[in-house]
């Protein structure tokens, strides 16, 4: 058992975590281990499931990169870091009204944003795209909705830790604009940004008072 799993869509977005992948670690007093889970919500959540049923985690951090929708970019700027207090799986042909899931079907989960005033980090919505969105109508179709950041992983990540009745906190820092340049300035910005999150999470274990509630991971 280990108190603390730390996953990320891709290696490089652990980085920042400055601790060996694959191997449990101390960190401050928590017992810690960081593994990538694989890119797109289901890898995530396959290989987030894999590891919760083989580590036996008290809580899990997600840590990666997001993209910003262009109406809240004011609010959540580049290589600052956020806390997702949910996240929901979002379908094109759903937001269009052009199709409908089965009832029973959970798409949206709440997360642990309580690190987000621990820390003074500012808390998201977070939509949980099949793929990445390069047109700019369709970035601000989908920020009209209600949500903040795009991500790609988060919510299989987050139905892989609700299934094992596992806490998840989210922290994640902003790589781009969400729309037609927003691969580009990705690749500019991600494992800066991506670096940065990463970092807050350490600092948090590193500065957090001793506690056996494990619903507070970081803070």
């Amino acid at each position: 058992m280990i108190d603390l799993l730390i996953v990320s869509a891709f290696e490089p977005e652990l980085e920042g975590l400055t601790v060996p992948l694959g191997r449990a670690v101390t960190v401050g007093d928590r017992k810690i281990l960081a593994m990538p889970v694989g890119v797109g919500a289901v890898n995530a959540a396959a290989g987030t499931a894999v590891l919760i049923a083989r580590e036996s985690p008290l809580a899990v951090v997600f840590v990666g990169t997001a993209g910003v929708f262009p109406a809240v970019k004011a609010r959540f700027p580049l290589h600052a870091s956020v806390v997702a207090k949910e996240t929901s799986a979002v379908d094109l042909a759903l937001v269009r009204r052009l199709a409908e899931r089965p009832k029973n079907y959970p798409d949206r989960f709440d997360l642990d944003a309580t690190i987000g005033s621990a820390f003074g980090m500012p808390i998201a919505r977070v939509a949980t795209t099949g793929s990445i969105t390069t047109d700019d109508a369709l970035a601000s179709e989908l920020g009209d909705i209600g949500f903040d950041l795009e991500n790609l992983e988060l919510c299989g990540v987050a139905a892989a830790c609700a299934r094992a009745q596992v806490p998840c906190t989210a922290v994640l820092g902003i790589s781009n604009v969400v729309g037609k340049e927003g691969r580009e300035e990705w690749s500019r910005n991600h494992k800066a940004a991506a670096r940065a999150a990463a970092e807050r999470i350490i600092t948090g274990l590193k500065s957090a008072a001793p506690q056996s509630e494990p619903k507070l991971p970081i803070a």
